[in-house]
């Protein structure tokens, strides 16, 4: 499909959930030092080595014990 990249070429964004934004941000940006590459969609999106982590706020966080990605 002409414009389109194959599959094999996308990159995986791990999708967490969180009951609580704030703290979660706290965490990831002051605990671990990642930096906000994206907010928006409910979230806050992370880049880092060759990896993407998207955390959003969720009424069901850890209500789940599947795991997400997006591409």
């Amino acid at each position: 499909m002409e414009g389109h990249p194959m599959f094999s070429e996308l990159k995986p964004v791990a999708t967490l959930p969180t009951a609580d934004l704030a703290k979660a941000r706290s965490f990831y940006e002051d605990t671990l030092g990642l930096t906000v590459q994206r907010e928006g969609m409910g979230g806050v999106s992370y880049a880092f080595s060759e990896g993407t982590v998207f955390v959003y706020e969720s009424g069901y966080a850890g209500t789940n014990e599947a795991t997400a990605v997006s591409f």
